[in-house]
């Protein structure tokens, strides 16, 4: 009998070494994913706007979460929404927009839908999973933006 637990073991290992399932597979962690997502659109947040501007990004950036801890995410979003009016370097309207595209990539909450419909339209269970997935995403981006936007003051 221990033989054959060996055996199994051991052709895990092989599978599990085996480069070139590696290269066809990439399977990446819950973190792991939100962490590209939020980098990216800080990079790209980081482009579109001005020394000045990425300070108030930072900023608001790194109060979502603990607003969406407070007063929720329906009235955090309906506040960055409201905010987001002007142009489209308004760094109100990058965070919401950031927010609301990873919340309706494939296999998150509002999957297919914009923020503010999603979190009108979606059950107790959905919101709450939501607004959880919100802040633990939100806090990655104000990682990323003070790493990108703050880090040369």
């Amino acid at each position: 009998m221990p033989s054959k637990l060996k055996t199994k073991t051991t052709k895990t290992e092989k599978k599990e070494v085996n480069p070139e399932s590696q290269e066809k597979e990439t399977i990446q962690t819950m973190q792991q994913q939100r962490a590209k997502f939020a980098l990216e659109g800080v990079k790209r947040a980081a482009e579109k706007l001005s020394r000045a501007a990425q300070n108030e990004y930072c900023s608001h950036v790194a109060g979502l979460p603990f607003m969406i801890h407070a007063n929720g995410l329906g009235q955090s979003a309906a506040f960055y929404s409201s905010k987001a009016i002007g142009s489209e370097t308004n760094d109100y309207r990058l965070i919401y927009e950031l927010l609301s595209d990873w919340l309706k990539e494939p296999g998150q909450p509002f999957e297919g839908k914009e923020l503010l419909e999603g979190i009108t339209q979606c059950d107790m269970s959905s919101y709450l999973v939501a607004q959880a997935e919100a802040m633990v995403f939100m806090n990655w981006a104000r990682k990323f933006a003070i790493a990108f936007m703050q880090g040369d003051n």
